[in-house]
């Protein structure tokens, strides 16, 4: 196993000092990750609320609108033909036209 190894083993001491002068460093280092990370999130919630909210008007202007058609159809509106055959009386049927001086029986 001694041959293996192309590096020779290098003491318990070396290994603790080479850790403890990455340690800093990788905390730094995954520092700035959870910063980047968090400012991240921040930015995409910031932007998924405007998002929402532009959605949000935008279907509240076409309640408006279609509320506007609505009254506008209604105020503009006429009653079923049927309606309107109900409302009034059956005209009396017409006599049938006589000439002058003819007498029917």
């Amino acid at each position: 196993m001694h041959r293996i190894r192309k590096r020779p083993r290098r003491p318990k001491e070396d290994f603790l000092r080479e850790v403890m002068m990455r340690s800093p460093a990788k905390k730094q280092e995954l520092k700035e990750w959870r910063d980047s990370e968090k400012r991240d999130r921040k930015e995409n919630a910031a932007c998924q609320n405007k998002a929402k909210e532009q959605i949000l008007n935008v279907m509240e202007r076409q309640v408006d609108t279609l509320q506007a058609l609505l009254q506008t159809e209604q105020l503009h509106a006429r009653p079923p033909l049927q309606l309107l055959s109900q409302n009034f009386p059956m005209c009396p049927p017409t006599p049938s036209y006589q000439p002058p001086g003819s007498f029917v029986q």
